[in-house]
Order: structure tokens, then C-alpha cells, then sequence
């Protein structure tokens, strides 16, 4: 809020504000406290809804254990991993001695049983013009 003219004159000199700018003042702190009333009530919705996913996470995470007089055998849990499924057979194809990398990966002949680095590529010549014939 900018203060007139007169209202800095009266600061200055140690006297209150007119009675507009103390309202304005008031008005403006009003304003002020209802925006901090709605950001800690939406920050206490939001602390709410993260404490129920929690709690939600941890019901479903937690197994449910039945007495072993009721239960004969208890069934074994087996946990397959995706990473450690095997990984598989590479092509049988002849060997190409010209391939080259297609797809820019450093690899010829990909996937296949002769599968190896690419050849490095040969440095481009710093002097690329040609030399003038004698």
C-alpha cells in the first residue's frame, strides 16, 4: 500500500496516520490473515491426504499372518524377478565381413552370434583441399 504525501509528513514528525490509512491499513491486514487461514487449512488437507495414502500403503503392505494350528502347510512364495529372466539366444547367421553400424550404436551385426564393435572411423584430414598439380 503507498502512504500519500501527508501520511509520510505525519510519520515523520511522530504522529498517527489519518484515520483512512489506519482503516486501509486494518483492511489490508485482514486481507493478509484470511490468505495465511487458507494456506495452512489447504496445507492441513494435504498433510491429511498424504496420512491416509500412508496408513492405505501400509495396510495393504502388511501380510496377513494366519495361527499355524489352522494352517497344515503354508504355501511357499516364490519372488521372480524381470532382471534376472534370461536373456535371449542370439541369431545364427553367417558372418558378414563388410557390415557396418546402421544405427549408430558401436555395434555390427546386433543380436546375432557375431556381434562386435564397430571399426573406429578413420580422422578426418586437417588439410582438406587438394594440392595444386605441378
Amino acid at each position: 500500500m503507498e502512504l500519500t504525501f501527508w501520511d509520510k509528513i505525519r510519520a515523520g514528525v511522530g504522529l498517527s496516520y489519518t484515520k483512512s490509512t489506519q482503516e486501509r491499513f486494518a483492511a489490508e491486514l485482514a486481507e493478509d490473515l484470511k490468505a495465511q487461514a487458507a494456506a495452512v487449512a489447504k496445507t492441513e488437507r494435504e498433510a491429511k491426504r498424504v496420512a491416509e495414502a500412508k496408513a492405505a500403503v501400509k495396510k495393504m503392505a502388511t501380510p496377513v499372518v494366519t495361527p499355524a494350528a489352522k494352517v497344515a502347510k503354508a504355501p511357499k512364495v516364490e519372488v521372480v524377478l524381470k532382471a534376472a529372466k534370461a536373456t535371449p539366444k542370439p541369431k545364427a547367421v553367417k558372418l558378414n565381413t563388410k557390415a557396418v553400424d546402421g544405427d549408430g550404436d558401436g555395434l555390427i551385426q546386433d543380436g546375432t552370434i557375431h556381434e562386435r564393435k564397430a571399426p573406429a572411423k578413420k580422422p578426418a584430414v586437417k588439410n582438406a583441399t587438394p594440392k595444386p598439380k605441378k
